[in-house]
């Protein structure tokens, strides 16, 4: 007999398994399409934990910092091309997505992404919140519409051709402030560090609470937002937000200790000139 053995990540964590000779009559099932391996395409070299990981499991945060883990529900993992790992985020109320363009820089990787939402442990103390594609959500999508991309700002903006029957509504979206970043405000980013169930980072290792350090530092972009909050690859294309209004102000794409991320002003007026900028992405307010 043979035996073959395979992961399989599924929207509701189940596999089937047989073994021995089967012939062709008994198959009953069939395959269109397969990846195998794990994330070796992350980008860890330009991600930073800086000091000790301060990062928590989402879900630690679930009844403390209920407004920030309510946010994060809006940011999910990405598998791309079935062995890169990053993170994107919902943006505006219309079904579309933000990363990097590292991350998804052509129609083709678009194609070919698994879109993951609400993968995170039920509980603070589970040994699985370390681990990489661990803690499985709801693939909603398998691939989206390529909308645009700047290799300068490091972005890309999908719309997720969503799976029969999935609503996003239970995620909520993320929207950016027009007038971006401010420095020295506190400041907190939501994800998937490693292709890991999502994290919240929001303190330094002196336990005080991230801020923006440096308005414009030559990351690996130009002109971007500095920060001493903890990443890793896979964190790429997550969401910087403002404590102050729980808008976003950032794009992290960077590491370096300080981390880096676009402006997200930067990219709003991107969108807004070519008028691709979704219903409900922006608010036009600035701090005091």
């Amino acid at each position: 007999d043979i035996v073959i053995s395979v992961d399989i990540f599924s929207d509701d964590n189940s596999t089937e398994s047989t073994t021995g000779g089967l012939d062709a009559a008994s198959v009953a099932f069939s395959v269109d399409r397969f990846a195998s391996g794990f994330a070796t395409g992350i980008e860890s070299s330009i991600e930073a934990i800086c000091g000790a990981d301060n990062s928590k499991a989402a879900v630690c945060l679930k009844s403390s910092d209920a407004t920030k883990y309510t946010k994060a529900q809006a940011v999910g993992r990405l598998l791309i091309g079935g062995s890169s790992l990053c993170t994107g985020w919902l943006f505006g109320s219309q079904g579309h997505l933000i990363t990097n363009n590292h991350c998804i820089g052509t129609a083709a990787a678009a194609a070919k992404v698994q879109f993951e939402f609400g993968a995170e442990c039920a509980t603070c103390s589970d040994p699985n919140n370390l681990k990489q594609l661990a803690c499985p959500g709801t693939t909603v999508a398998t691939s989206a519409q390529f909308i645009y991309t700047n290799k300068e700002l490091d972005v890309t903006l999908v719309k997720l051709n969503l799976k029969a029957g999935v609503s996003l509504a239970k995620y909520g979206y993320l929207q950016a402030r027009t007038s971006g970043p401010v420095l020295n405000e506190p400041i907190y980013i939501a994800q998937h560090p490693g292709g890991k169930p999502k994290r919240l980072a929001t303190v330094v290792d002196s336990g005080a609470v991230g801020t923006i350090e440096k308005f414009s530092i030559a990351s690996c972009s130009p002109d971007e937002i500095g920060y001493s909050l903890d990443t890793e690859g896979g964190s790429s294309g997550s969401p910087v937000l403002s404590t102050k209004d729980n808008l976003v102000v950032g794009l992290h794409n960077c590491g370096g200790c300080q981390n880096g991320a676009t402006k997200i002003n930067k990219v709003v007026a991107q969108l807004k000139g070519l008028g691709l900028l979704p219903a409900n992405a922006a608010v036009a307010r600035k701090l005091p």
